[in-house]
């Protein structure tokens, strides 16, 4: 059961994919970052982990390659002792770029991207209360991200929270009707 709650979570979560934009002074180090984009868009996240490897060499300092660069590492597939060190990887990536995003106002949806993956990292790598946490805080920065609903429901059921789970479940119901009267 629990490993059909996590498929979906990470079903969910390939759906809200988003690509950010790209804001580098060099051309290089743009390019470098569109290509990993691109992978990451096609599914290819084992090239996309590989390049940003080489990535994070050459631009240690670049937000958004920490940023891709986690959600290669999440969403490669691997063996599991492999994934467990590739959550720990993604975590560390994700924490490393939440800064930027956190203080510029413009970039408030990614912001809820960034907060709503590392949430996901936490939630596969089993420590439901920090994934809980960073869904809520993904929550408050936009909360009608039905995903992240959807997932903080799945962590209070996996932690036999089924009063919590319910009002998450039923806050997800009503983010999709809200979507749905958006178009």
């Amino acid at each position: 059961m629990r490993l059909l709650l996590l498929a979906n979570c990470l079903f969910i979560s390939l759906c809200c994919f988003v690509i950010l934009p790209a804001e580098h002074p060099s051309l290089a180090e743009n390019d470098l970052l569109l290509k990993i984009q691109r992978l990451n868009s096609e599914k290819n996240f084992t090239a996309a982990k590989q390049e940003c490897q080489t990535a994070i060499e050459k631009y240690p300092e670049s937000l958004a390659f920490h940023y891709h660069c986690g959600l290669s590492v999440l969403f490669a597939p691997a063996d599991r002792e492999t994934k467990k060190k590739d959550y720990a990887v993604a975590i560390a990536r994700f924490e490393k770029a939440l800064p930027s995003y956190q203080l510029n106002f413009k970039k408030r949806e990614q912001l809820a991207n960034l907060q709503f993956y590392l949430a996901l990292s936490w939630q596969l790598s089993l420590n439901f209360d920090m994934a809980q946490y960073w869904y809520q805080e993904a929550l408050k920065t936009d909360d009608r991200f039905s995903a992240a609903w959807y997932n903080l429901a799945a962590c209070y059921e996996a932690q036999k929270n089924i009063i919590e789970a319910n009002r998450a479940w039923l806050r997800y119901q009503e983010s999709l009707r809200r979507t749905d009267d958006d178009f």
